[in-house]
């Protein structure tokens, strides 16, 4: 049996963006692979830039080291800070260095953090999208990609070859402030959703050039439908990650290792999943035949009082208890 008590995170709607942080506990489901993390070594001057190349929730992160600006090695068991921007939000957590191997590659490897620290700098949220549509800008046509959206605007890729067919005309004429029309097809129509914005930064890689793009004068015809489209992706997001943590639990369960370590970890992964809990409070209860009673055998910011009071749980006693009687 496993309870949790949480706080749940309410989605807050403002015209102004809300920068105070939230703790969230072990949600960390905008840590993906190849993400590049800013790691400080604690009271040491050391700076290294990382992309993860492994993670393993519940146990530790391994990361790359792609850049470091440092006077001093790099010394293992050493308290970190680490940082990263992930679809617009600032995020930081806490954790500590376990391992390092220089060769063949340079990479450590870190405690697998319990609390990450959200700082939403956006008014609206983002989600990471691939989401074809048209641009017209100066007269001219062509076709792009929205990688990510918001009710408040989007990341827009434009590939070079496109200005070129268009020449001055077309996006090469791009600069902030411009202002264009990009036609949306959502779900796969003829039909398009139609809405202005201007550009607020550019920057290109390699071939491919990206526009931030801030909406403007965004109508109810458009918000409905961009809002359920968003929706949509999170659910299907959350879904991946939920699937994601079963084939985690049937992988602990298979492991030769102590039982009480798979409640662990196990417990460790069930508070990760997105938007479960700001703090991660949560235990796994074992139901004892012999006795019927639960017996507590792992927990996580459980008080030492609830330690003592719920190590053993009758049944019908709380909601622990009632779990027994409810089967």
């Amino acid at each position: 049996m496993i309870t949790a008590e949480n706080t749940f995170v309410n989605e807050v709607h403002t015209n102004q963006p809300d920068d105070s942080p939230k703790f969230l506990g072990g949600n960390m489901s905008c840590l993906k692979l190849g993400q590049t993390l800013q790691v400080n070594l604690v009271g040491m001057s050391v700076k290294i830039k990382t992309s993860i190349l492994d993670i393993d929730i519940g146990n530790f992160i391994v990361l790359k080291i792609i850049a470091t600006d440092r006077k001093g090695p790099i010394v293992n068991n050493s308290a970190v800070f680490a940082t990263f921007l992930f679809n617009g939000i600032f995020y930081s957590f806490r954790s500590m260095i376990t391992g390092i191997v220089e060769k063949p590659i340079e990479f450590i490897i870190i405690d697998y953090p319990e609390t990450i620290v959200e700082y939403t700098m956006r008014c609206h949220k983002r989600v990471e999208c691939i989401l074809p549509v048209k641009v017209i800008h100066g007269g001219s046509s062509f076709d792009g990609t929205i990688i990510n959206i918001s009710l408040g605007g989007c990341k827009l890729m434009i590939k070079e070859t496109h200005s070129m067919d268009f020449g001055v005309e077309g996006c090469s004429t791009f600069h902030t402030e411009s202002v264009i029309l990009i036609q949306i097809s959502i779900h796969h129509s003829n039909e398009y959703l139609q809405v202005h914005g201007m550009i607020k930064n550019i920057a290109q890689e390699k071939s491919d050039r990206y526009y931030g793009v801030q909406f403007i004068d965004v109508t109810d015809s458009i918000k409905q439908p961009l809002n359920n489209y968003i929706h949509t992706i999170e659910r299907i997001e959350q879904d991946h990650f939920f699937l994601y943590t079963l084939h985690s639990i049937l992988q602990i369960s298979m492991e030769n290792i102590p039982f009480e370590e798979q409640l662990d970890r196990i417990l460790s992964l069930i508070l990760s999943l997105p938007g479960l809990s700001l703090q991660s409070v949560g235990s796994i209860f074992i139901y004892d035949e012999p006795s019927g009673m639960l017996k507590m055998k792992v927990s996580r910011g459980v008080s030492n009082e609830e330690l003592l009071a719920c190590a053993s749980v009758q049944s019908g006693k709380c909601l622990c208890g009632l779990a027994i009687d409810l089967g």
